[in-house]
């Protein structure tokens, strides 16, 4: 950290059972993950009203982050992209915030039961 001169900018906190103080404190999440599953770290920024920048790969991100609606997504790998990306505007990420809450209503707990209950009900018929 020391040589990258990063230290009063990045903070590594240690394990946290509650992460609510540390997406309160957040301004954004970036995800530079080259490969992810169903991301439920992005949902629980979008929760905490925290808005997501993340790598646009072939699965997780792009099925929670609709680009430039809730968040953004970058291609993988560009790094110049992304840095360009991380000074948004504050009435951007308001909007992302707004339309996160709004979004997020597709995995809430009755959805998703929702989901697996016609689910089943399809398996049981075939």
């Amino acid at each position: 950290m020391k040589k990258l001169q990063a230290e009063d900018y990045i903070v590594f906190g240690g394990f946290k059972q509650d992460l609510t103080e540390v997406y309160n404190s957040a301004w954004l999440e970036v995800l530079t993950s080259q490969y992810e599953g169903f991301d439920m770290a992005l949902l629980e920024a979008q929760e905490h009203g925290c808005p997501a920048v993340s790598y646009d790969i072939n699965y997780g991100p792009n099925e929670i982050i609709t680009n430039n609606y809730n968040g953004r997504l970058i291609q993988a790998g560009d790094e110049t992209a992304l840095v360009n990306t991380l000074d948004l505007r504050p009435a951007m990420i308001e909007e992302y915030l707004k339309n996160a809450y709004q979004s997020r209503q597709k995995y809430s707990f009755g959805n998703v039961a929702n989901a697996w209950h016609n689910f089943l009900q399809l398996e049981e018929i075939i």
